[in-house]
């Protein structure tokens, strides 16, 4: 279940330093960065001139679903 600790052992092969990061700070970042994440894309799907008659929470929900690809030159997108 979520928020429970881990049943896992990590063991070291060679001397090393371990950085911490607690729970409280991980899921602060991971929303902050899901948060900048969606604005990035509300904004480009603003700039879509076929996307402009769709209210915002449509593309707020276009937005969620999608997810970065790359393409190098002369690859098929779409066939």
């Amino acid at each position: 279940m979520h928020g429970e600790p881990r049943a896992a052992s990590v063991r070291a092969r060679t001397d090393c330093k371990l950085w911490l990061l607690d729970r409280d700070t991980f899921r602060k970042i991971m929303v902050t960065a899901g948060q900048r994440s969606m604005q990035n894309r509300t904004k480009f799907l603003d700039k879509v001139s076929l996307l402009s008659d769709l209210q915002q929470f449509e593309k707020f929900k276009i937005a969620e679903a999608m997810e970065m690809r790359t393409f190098n030159e002369g690859d098929t997108i779409i066939r």
